[in-house]
């Protein structure tokens, strides 16, 4: 199990290393997603080409401004609000119009707490289902040519969705997309496992990619104090003095995270709060909740 600062160590000197390397974060405006963006570009002593993918213009100026040369000059923002399916297909083609023709690690981090009740879209979508799987989902599924392309090249084709591994449970397949049933608890639990079942999915169609879903833990980031209930507000500044004894910071999260996807090779991999794989634990996946997730998902988000 490796420290923050061995991890941060070993990414910066020992991960492996390419030339003039491709990374997309989705939702990397904020918290995890951003500080991965930050990290990975002082990985490569600025030599990246960054894609940050969020709603706002002025995180991801502030985010800009942070980052070392040539990766500032270099990093380029698409705004997408990934509550509509029809915003993420013109993120993509935005992608490609900017030439970006190769991927070699697409990092998803997008995240909103279920703290209200279902709130569907135009598109007959559940609005934080949209942002934590079936965005996530899609922008995987539309990069796919960038991701082959950078294998093609002999270079790393790697994907992490960084969410809950190990925190789901079974699913209802006659309830995809939590329309009969829906809540605080049961709505986490089941985008855990839609994400595991997403990776374990897409691995079975592309073995010889990388998917990581993982389960960051406590992380020292603003996602309750921006929540829309007040309630999670108040619970923030409660538990803000606990989450700094017992989670990671941002900053420390990223190292980890980018040590557990450095290490991983072709397949599935899941790994926990510390960069540990923790294989199939607590995995709540079978074949039939599985095939029939795909085929709602590739309706849903009028991918077929």
């Amino acid at each position: 199990m490796p420290t923050p600062s061995a991890a941060r160590a070993y990414n910066a000197s020992e991960a492996p290393k390419i030339d003039d390397p491709v990374a997309v974060f989705v939702g990397g405006t904020n918290g995890i997603g951003r500080a991965m963006a930050s990290a990975f570009a002082q990985h490569n002593n600025g030599r990246a080409r960054i894609v940050i993918i969020g709603r706002s213009q002025e995180a991801a100026d502030s985010l800009r401004a942070s980052l070392p040369s040539p990766a500032r000059e270099q990093m380029e923002f698409i705004p997408c609000d990934m509550r509509l399916m029809r915003n993420i297909d013109a993120a993509v083609r935005e992608i490609a119009s900017r030439g970006i023709t190769k991927i070699n690690y697409l990092v998803m981090s997008s995240g909103v707490l279920p703290a209200e009740g279902r709130k569907e879209t135009d598109e007959g979508i559940d609005e934080k289902l949209a942002i934590v799987y079936y965005g996530r989902w899609k922008f995987l599924y539309d990069l796919q040519p960038q991701l082959k392309a950078a294998l093609a090249a002999g270079e790393p084709a790697k994907v992490i969705s960084v969410q809950a591994a190990g925190g789901g449970s079974p699913i209802d397949v006659d309830d995809l997309g939590l329309k009969k049933k829906y809540g605080l608890i049961h709505t986490a639990q089941t985008h855990a496992t839609y994400n595991d079942l997403m990776v374990v999915k897409f691995a079975e169609l592309h073995p010889e990619m990388t998917f990581v879903h993982s389960y960051p833990g406590v992380v020292r980031t603003s996602i309750l104090a921006n929540a829309p209930s007040l309630a999670l507000k108040a619970l923030y500044y409660v538990l803000y003095p606990f989450m700094t004894l017992i989670g990671h910071s941002a900053e420390d999260c990223a190292e980890l995270m980018w040590y557990a996807l450095y290490h991983s090779g072709p397949g599935v991999e899941r790994i926990n709060p510390e960069g540990e794989s923790i294989g199939m634990t607590n995995y709540f996946g079978d074949e039939e909740s599985k095939d029939r997730l795909w085929e709602h998902t590739l309706e849903a988000t009028r991918s077929k």
